[in-house]
């Protein structure tokens, strides 16, 4: 009897890591083993594209490539489906020429299975998109005819749209939104990179687990009127993704 109590006992474990693995609740809710630096180091050289970056107080699995803006929506579209059905949350950095994905478990503040089982995923992803690098001309041309906006538009704009504020510099224009709804700021953002009236202003993106910011600035290093035009455009499209 106390023979099949413990292989049922140690069925029991088994499913539960694997479900672990594939399905788990969000990091903050549950302790997962910590890998161990030879699992780690095992799983990056079956996986060339991750590499290990350690911060001061912990170690990440970064994936970056150049791409253009049409690709990185692509990506982050697949990414907030693997996110979702996993519990799982990665950072995401997208500039003009490339995207930006790291990851590693909160709750542990290391990485654990949670997060072996989320790069396996994004890396098959990956392997079915062809990433193009990112190409500026048209930017360059289409900026240099851009005028420069009133101080009184973008007081006026910045009163309007209480999450937008200027950057440090007073350069550029920053978008920044808390929410705990990963997916529809993951296709907000998408449907921005999309759109080459906008992405011909996007500096930067991050995307990380309840929380996105979007920086948007012209090339004359000042905020122009299409500049806040596509703040406008930016800030309606995440007002309908958020408002369902």
């Amino acid at each position: 009897m106390k023979i099949i109590v413990a292989y049922f006992l140690a069925a029991l474990m088994i499913a539960n890591n694997a479900l672990a693995l594939a399905t788990c609740t969000l990091c903050e809710n549950k302790k997962l083993m910590v890998l161990s630096p030879q699992t780690i180091s095992n799983f990056i050289k079956k996986n060339a594209r991750w590499h290990l970056e350690k911060t001061e107080s912990n170690q990440q699995f970064v994936c970056s490539e150049p791409c253009n803006f049409i690709d990185a929506a692509r990506i982050i579209n697949c990414i907030a489906t693997i996110a979702e059905t996993q519990q799982h949350h990665p950072d995401i950095i997208v500039t003009q020429e490339s995207i930006t994905i790291s990851i590693y478990t909160h709750s542990q503040n290391a990485l654990t299975g949670k997060d072996i089982a989320f790069v396996t995923a994004v890396e098959k992803e990956l392997k079915n998109i062809a990433l193009t690098p990112s190409s500026l001309d048209k930017k360059i041309s289409k900026e240099s005819v851009e005028q420069r906006c009133s101080a009184q538009e973008l007081t006026t704009f910045l009163a309007e749209n209480q999450f937008w504020r200027l950057a440090p510099d007073s350069s550029a224009l920053q978008f920044s939104y808390d929410t705990p709804n990963f997916t529809n700021i993951a296709h907000a953002l998408e449907q921005c990179l999309q759109l080459e009236t906008i992405n011909a202003q996007i500096v930067e993106v991050l995307l990380s687990y309840g929380t996105c910011s979007v920086t948007l600035r012209s090339s004359n290093n000042y905020i122009s009127t299409d500049t806040l035009a596509q703040a406008q455009e930016c800030q309606r499209i995440f007002d309908h993704f958020i408002a369902q």
